[in-house]
């Protein structure tokens, strides 16, 4: 996945990322990100993919199969968006 294959507007919502971590800890009791729960590390949780996504956009870490499964493990269901406003 070259890096111009990431669309703009994920470019744009990984780079807001503020690191507040809400998404980790369920703070507002509206449940965590379903791959996070399922494989509790860093990467897996909204935060995590923020970070990878920002960092290929800006070519600072090569595309990995790795960074591709994290990544594409997001089943888009909207429970980060709830916790991190």
């Amino acid at each position: 996945m070259p890096v111009n294959h990431i669309p703009e507007e994920i470019r744009r919502t990984a780079a807001r990322c503020r690191h507040y971590a809400m998404c980790k800890i369920d703070y507002l009791d509206t449940g965590l990100c379903p791959p996070a729960k399922k494989t509790p590390y860093v990467g897996y949780f909204p935060q995590g993919r923020m970070d990878l996504c920002d960092a290929l956009a800006k070519d600072l870490i090569p595309v990995t199969e790795a960074a591709v499964d994290i990544i594409s493990s997001c089943t888009l269901c909207g429970t980060c968006d709830r916790q991190c406003r």
